[in-house]
């Protein structure tokens, strides 16, 4: 009877901890947290390792890239804008280094980029020019976008766990997406992107004609109780085209965090997997796994001071 009695006296404890738990604030702290974490992100530097793997339509591997880089967090001197910047010092056990001189004048040139579209599309292509078959790009510099009051009406959350991470209390948050909007696209058709030509787009290998694609968000957070930072989010990007009468997924990603000197929890390992589509009749689609990339840090530190000088170089 006693151990009976103190099973119900915990399970009564844990319903009026969630009674008393205010998520909705508990998310407007973690958006804040999202903020945070985006204005302190800059002028940041780690060793990165990409891991892209391409498969082929029967399964079967068809190339592994390894890249190895010098990862900045570049602000630019002129617009502000903060970007990722990638050094690539290895491309599948080759060196591939550019010089110091070819540095100095990639970051000249720069610095006379008409606007900053065309900074992003420099550093884009110079970070991403061994990537393959699809690159990516900006995995960094957003953490759970889900959390931001834009875009929380679109979603439900429910509090699903507790757990400890690195010796912190974390709370689990589980998000579905409930209603649709086109700030959050894939495959988007031309009418779409007119409709709404900004927000988070997930684009995969997909027939045009299973468009518009219906795409919904699930997923899970692992945010930190006291501060509400971000440890993990993991989710998947579902597609359900009219003609069938089930979501499947379309791309998966992983993003892991860890502690630092800085206040805010940094990149340790981002991961994603995105899948390929095709139809032989033009009702049924079939799915393969396409690629999985892998992005792995090493600690971030302040940039030096060195390639700060070279970046403001006219």
């Amino acid at each position: 009877m006693v151990a009976t009695a103190c099973v119900v006296m915990v399970v009564f404890a844990r319903q009026a901890e969630a009674q008393s738990f205010d998520l909705t604030a508990f998310l407007d702290k973690a958006d804040h947290a999202t903020a945070q974490y985006q204005s302190t992100f800059k002028n940041l530097t780690a060793e990165e390792q990409k891991t892209f793997d391409y498969f082929r339509a029967d399964g079967s591997l068809d190339e592994s890239r390894k890249i190895k880089s010098v990862f900045i967090i570049y602000q630019s001197p002129k617009t502000h804008l903060v970007a990722e910047f990638r050094n690539v010092t290895e491309f599948n056990g080759k060196n591939v280094s550019r010089s110091d001189s070819s540095i100095a004048r990639f970051f000249a040139k720069l610095a006379h980029a008409d606007s900053s579209t065309e900074e992003i599309s420099r550093l884009r292509k110079e970070g991403n020019r061994f990537d393959g078959k699809s690159e990516s790009y900006g995995m960094t510099l957003i953490q759970a976008f889900v959390l931001n009051r834009f875009f929380r009406p679109f979603f439900e959350f429910q509090v699903v766990g507790r757990e400890r991470i690195e010796d912190r209390d974390v709370i689990v948050v589980e998000y579905h997406q409930t209603k649709p909007t086109l700030s959050i696209k894939a495959n988007a058709t031309d009418d779409e992107r007119k409709a709404e030509p900004s927000g988070i787009s997930f684009d995969t290998e997909l027939p045009d004609r299973f468009r518009p694609t219906n795409p919904r968000l699930h997923g899970k957070l692992w945010l930190d109780a006291e501060t509400g930072q971000l440890w993990r989010n993991e989710f998947d990007v579902t597609i359900q085209p009219a003609p069938r009468e089930q979501p499947i997924v379309s791309s998966s990603f992983a993003l892991e965090y860890r502690s630092s000197e800085f206040g805010i929890l940094l990149p340790k390992r981002l991961s994603s997997i995105g899948y390929r589509f095709s139809s032989k009749n033009g009702r049924d689609l079939e799915r393969t796994k396409a690629a999985t990339k892998t992005f792995e840090y090493s600690k971030f530190s302040k940039s030096d001071s060195e390639i700060k000088d070279v970046k403001t170089t006219n």
